[in-house]
């Protein structure tokens, strides 16, 4: 099923409802991101993670959207006000690569709502910059769950870095991935 991207800050898919963050999300947000098993594979969750934290990144999500960036909230489509993560992406004003982000409540883990949501927003950034040739991201070396996510999306690995996550207070080893839009668009035909 392919997402409904006419309304740009809400996405559907088959089970879920993205949608832009709100301060009423704040406590959720907080709750499932107070988790140092999900802080640990961010790079700029701090760990605690508190409603204070959740409140400051909404408060600039506005913002942030007029740079070139999209985050929503993740929630399942029959209950609209249930908040599983967030997914989000950033595409720079003028360079061809996007990049993409995403975690998610404990919870919600191994149920394929990161991949459901993550093919749905590169079908998002695709459409709003269709000069964006590429998608990329990245995941802690020993994040195998999240390589699989961007794998099955169709992101191949293009090397390693290192680079600094919050909340292990500490560079770490990174997996480098890329998904080309040619060989994406090529897959949606299928």
């Amino acid at each position: 099923m392919q997402p409904e991207t006419q309304n740009t800050k809400q996405v559907r898919t088959k089970r879920l409802l993205l949608r832009q963050p709100q301060e009423a999300d704040a406590a959720a947000i907080a709750e499932l991101a107070d988790n140092f098993a999900v802080t640990r594979y961010t790079a700029v969750m701090p760990n605690p993670y508190t409603i204070a934290d959740a409140r400051g990144w909404i408060a600039g999500i506005e913002e942030q959207w007029a740079g070139g960036a999209a985050d929503f909230a993740v929630c399942l489509n029959e209950e609209a006000e249930t908040l599983i993560g967030i997914c989000s992406y950033h595409v720079p004003n003028g360079p061809s690569a996007g990049e993409l982000g995403y975690w998610y409540g404990e919870p919600f883990w191994g149920r394929g709502y990161a991949t459901e949501a993550a093919n749905a927003l590169i079908a998002h950034a695709f459409a709003r910059y269709p000069d964006a040739t590429e998608m990329r991201s990245d995941c802690h070396v020993e994040n195998s769950a999240s390589r699989g996510v961007l794998e099955k999306c169709g992101f191949h690995v293009i090397g390693k870095d290192e680079g600094w996550f919050e909340a292990l207070q500490e560079n770490v080893e990174l997996t480098l991935l890329k998904l080309e839009r040619a060989q994406w668009s090529a897959a949606q035909v299928r």
